[in-house]
């Protein structure tokens, strides 16, 4: 399911630090729609024999507040839902800076507001997350 409605699902193949995730960027859809239905199909689409194999869905929507340049939703390869992902958060944040967003964001999360800077030399990349108090 596309965020268009169409029966595809764009996504991109994500790593970071050995975690590797579909992202999908959803900007402009119904995030919380699309968590509900792709769900539980997350364990087909990361399962590494039959479908495209991943640690977990990564989506990307809009922001939730004007603070915010986007919010991420992770789904994990068994359907679960967790408040947070370090590595899902800073492939999120890379993905962000790359495709139009400033280097220094903030990206909304089920566990809160969490703060990113990306410094990018085009090749590889540092990002530095705020994961909140431990």
């Amino acid at each position: 399911m596309s965020p268009e409605g169409a029966g595809t699902l764009r996504f991109v193949k994500v790593e970071g630090l050995g975690n590797d995730f579909l992202l999908v960027d959803v900007r402009g859809a119904d995030l919380e729609q699309l968590a509900g239905s792709l769900g539980p199909r997350a364990a087909l689409l990361c399962d590494r024999r039959r479908g495209v194999g991943g640690d977990g869905l990564l989506l990307v929507g809009d922001g939730g507040n004007p603070t915010e340049q986007a919010t991420m939703v992770v789904i994990n390869a068994d359907g679960s839902r967790p408040q947070m992902c370090g590595n899902g958060l800073r492939c999120v944040a890379l993905w962000l800076a790359r495709n139009g967003e400033p280097s220094r964001l903030v990206v909304g999360t089920d566990a809160g507001p969490r703060s990113c800077v990306v410094t990018d030399d085009g090749d590889t990349a540092e990002v530095e997350i705020d994961m909140g108090p431990a």
